[in-house]
């Protein structure tokens, strides 16, 4: 189940952490990690989109290839989140 609404204040910590994880899993195959875990909660705390957070973290793996790659697309992702 993907969340599509802009409401992610709403959103229960364990509802934030299945969308950022489903997109990491989408993409990567594998779910967060404990340290990304971490970073998940600092960034709920922060009221950060969920999308933000997994955008974020696929620049943290793949650096700016991850962005060139998919430079076309950052319509339709944001549009996921």
């Amino acid at each position: 189940m993907a969340y599509t609404n802009e409401k992610h204040l709403d959103m229960s910590w364990d509802e934030y952490t299945y969308e950022v994880d489903i997109m990491l899993i989408a993409e990567f195959g594998e779910p967060a990690t404990h340290e990304q875990l971490c970073d998940i909660t600092t960034a709920y705390n922060n009221g950060v989109a969920p999308g933000d957070v997994f955008s974020a973290m696929a620049e943290a793996q793949y650096g700016n290839e991850y962005d060139d790659r998919f430079e076309g697309f950052g319509t339709w992702i944001g549009a996921a989140a």
